[in-house]
């Protein structure tokens, strides 16, 4: 048996190279395998009409009177069913499921599903749990949160950032390559910040970003001044092979190669700056960064070695202001200075090429004859090296084997790399494999973080959780959970039919267009105004989001007849001429650290599907994470988001398939709101009332076995109570004729 690692979590490989799914991810939504139960169980348990379903949950819920709902595993739901069908009185039942539920300490519902103090996970063992933290110690104070597969709140905020430096670079790089932009992690094999041609890839040191003794505003700034100046290298620079090897070879490599980037980096950053003024201060904030990283690197002397003469020109030539106090107390400095600041400043206004700047500073410092030794020393050192590399063909292979030779030069002492690699300056602060993996996964979900639009009001405060936005990746385990619909998506399609609200409107008495009988009369008194021609409305458009409740109450029947919903709806909307769907689902997270506390969760929205994407992403509505459920929060998103992408005269329409009652925990400026009961319900009510008047209809399908009305009604305006498939077809359409007026 083979482990691979999957993302965050460790995946058994068998033999033929099947993923085995893993025990604690079934656990977790409540599948077990029919393996873990008898052959002889599993026959009863079908013989009496247990859903397979249940039998694949390894249980389901059932009801005592009108009161609580318990949770019944396989063996107590086939005593249940048995006990049921063997006994006819009602109360000689009840009293014998009263004593049995005390037995056998079955859970209730509410405590199965207890939203505000618990994390869905926790019914298995979860791998973010095994093994060493593994945040890094510079930001200790985040932790990894347990109550999902998405990342922590440090990785989920260099999603964010990168997303701003993504954006940022995509203005700069307007040539005909669209270049990835990714954080570097601290694998050895790769330097801080660098550009891949061949990949199309600009690779960003995080170091700013976790860096905790600045601002975290000041650390996207100066990450996305590092980009800036990677994108600048893609849109500016040319082959560095060419300018160090032809016609002839520039000696030594290491040494002409730091020249090479010093006037490189210097010019891109001027290009870049002048074609884009607000782009400068990007430059300006980074490389001040830069220089505190490095600055004890800076030497107070011209020399001796050659390491401290290519530090000092390096300083010169890229901090100025910075350095100039330290120039000014030394002769040697002092002479230096004038030709430095020349040299670079003649490159800056294209005075000269880059292969002719390199040599003049190569000479420069070959005046001096100990340098000049040095140089030739050197010289040898990484010829016998590449000798034994062997030749290297591409720019990426050549760049490495300069990295390579650069080590041999730092022998002397370390020198300073002009382009942004903070790691000179220190320890570095980097990104670990792990977590560059878990920021990938959470840039391919396309995590977002929004505010609380309406929030709910407490006394003179109004509060709402973050609000987290993701679009979950497919695989193997929510392709198989996915259904083809039924035959009752054809039925449903009546229910759904959009006609055209404007009242079609003939014209008459016309001389063309189609024969008017009522008024062929007129033709024997010689009046031709016999013709008539219908104008027809224009065409209703309508916007349709649908909302599913993934939270932990929903596992289950709840979920699976929600996903059968979904599916159908989806099938039948989607077919209709003018009708745009997405299908949505909510939950929560958490926030901040590892294990989850009262008053972090946030509401958590996933972007199931959207137009274009394919069927099966609507199993995934079984395999996301299943916590809590903020519902009024997650209820406004989506209203927003219908408003905000609402075409010219689009109705909006957002079907909400839920269960339930609202409950989770708001933290507000050090004060913790609760967010359920009355308040919660008011919230809910009130802001689908706000959002009624911006045009946006919500309509509830209650997805519960206890069906409060008074409850439903405080919440929602318009709603219906699910019992069967044909009730709800007939419930549904006076409930759209009643909401819409334009659905019949």
């Amino acid at each position: 048996m083979t482990e691979l690692m999957d993302g965050p979590e460790v995946v058994e490989v068998d033999g033929s190279g099947n993923v085995i799914e893993p025990e604690a991810f079934k656990r977790k939504r409540g599948q077990v395998d029919n393996e873990e139960f008898s052959d002889e169980l599993l026959e009863k348990c079908r013989d009496v009409g247990i859903l397979e379903s249940a039998i694949k949950a390894g249980g389901d819920y059932r009801q005592l009177k009108k009161h609580s709902i318990w949770w019944l595993p396989l063996q107590e739901l086939l005593e249940f069913e048995l006990k049921d069908i063997a006994t006819d009185d009602d109360g000689e039942f009840f009293d014998w499921f009263d004593a049995f539920i005390d037995e056998r300490q079955l859970q209730s519902k509410s405590d199965r599903t207890q939203k505000k103090t618990r994390s869905w996970n926790d019914w298995g063992p979860t791998t973010w749990k095994e093994g060493p933290q593994r945040i890094s110690k510079w930001w200790s104070s985040w932790g990894y949160s347990s109550s999902g597969g998405s990342g922590s709140e440090l990785t989920r905020r260099l999603a964010i950032a990168l997303k701003a430096i993504t954006t940022t670079v995509s203005v700069i790089n307007d040539t005909p390559n669209r270049y990835h932009v990714k954080l570097a992690s601290d694998t050895p094999e790769s330097p801080m910040s660098y550009t891949s041609y061949n990949e199309q890839l600009i690779v960003v040191s995080p170091q700013a970003l976790l860096d905790t003794a600045i601002d975290a505003d000041d650390g996207i700034e100066i990450a996305t001044g590092w980009a800036l100046h990677e994108a600048s290298h893609v849109k500016y620079s040319e082959s560095l092979m060419d300018a160090l090897t032809k016609p002839s070879e520039l000696r030594p490599k290491s040494v002409a190669h730091l020249m090479h980037n010093l006037l490189e980096d210097l010019r891109i950053e001027d290009l870049t700056g002048k074609k884009f003024p607000g782009f400068a201060e990007y430059f300006t904030t980074a490389n001040m960064y830069l220089w505190n990283a490095t600055s004890h690197l800076a030497p107070t002397t011209w020399g001796p070695s050659l390491n401290d003469k290519t530090n000092a020109a390096i300083m010169i030539a890229k901090h100025p202001n910075e350095i100039k106090s330290i120039v000014d107390n030394d002769p040697g400095l002092t002479a230096e200075w004038p030709w430095w600041r020349k040299w670079a400043e003649n490159y800056i206004a294209d005075k000269e090429p880059i292969r002719q700047g390199v040599i003049r500073a190569l000479e420069h410092l070959a005046e001096d004859e100990q340098t000049k030794q040095e140089m030739d020393d050197l010289t040898k050192q990484e010829e016998a090296f590449e000798k034994s590399q062997g030749q290297p063909l591409t720019d990426d292979q050549f760049r490495a084997l300069l990295k390579q030779l650069k080590e041999l030069l730092d022998a002397g002492g370390q020198t300073i790399d002009p382009c942004p690699s903070p790691s000179t300056g220190g320890t570095p602060i980097t990104l670990s494999d792990e977590q560059s993996a878990e920021l990938e996964q959470l840039i391919s979900e396309e995590y977002q973080q929004f505010e609380a639009h309406y929030k709910m009001r407490e006394g003179t405060a109004s509060v709402g959780p973050t609000i987290e936005v993701m679009k979950p990746l497919e695989d193997m385990y929510s392709r198989q959970y996915y259904r083809r619909p039924g035959g009752m998506a054809e039925r449903l399609r009546e229910a759904f039919f959009f006609r055209k609200t404007d009242i079609a409107e003939t014209e008459r008495l016309l001389k063309s267009g189609f024969v008017d009988e009522e008024e062929l009369w007129r033709v024997g008194t010689g009046d031709t105004r016999v013709f008539e021609r219908a104008a027809e409305p224009d065409e209703q458009y309508v916007s349709v989001t649908m909302l599913t409740d993934v939270s932990g109450s929903m596992i289950g029947s709840g979920l699976e007849k929600a996903q059968e919903l979904a599916t159908v709806m989806m099938a039948c909307l989607r077919t209709q001429r003018g009708v745009r769907t997405r299908v949505r689902a909510h939950t929560t997270g958490y926030l901040g650290g590892g294990e989850a506390r009262r008053g972090q969760e946030t509401s958590k929205v996933y972007r199931i599907w959207d137009p274009g994407d394919p069927d099966t992403r609507l199993g995934l509505l079984t395999t996301v994470e299943h916590g809590a459920n903020f519902d009024g929060f997650a209820i406004d998103w989506c209203a927003k988001e219908l408003d905000d992408t609402a075409q010219a005269n689009e109705e909006k329409l957002l079907i909400v398939l839920s269960d339930g009652l609202p409950n989770g925990n708001i933290e507000h400026n050090g004060s913790f709101y609760h967010y359920g009961g009355e308040s919660a319900m008011r919230h809910m009510r009130e802001l689908g009332d706000y959002w009624d008047r911006q045009g946006v209809k919500i309509v509830q399908i209650a997805i519960d076995s206890d069906i409060r009305p008074d409850d439903q009604a405080k919440m929602f305006k318009n709603w219906i109570g699910y019992t069967t498939d044909s009730k709800l077809l007939v419930d549904l359409t006076k409930l759209l004729v009643k909401t819409f007026g334009g659905i019949e």
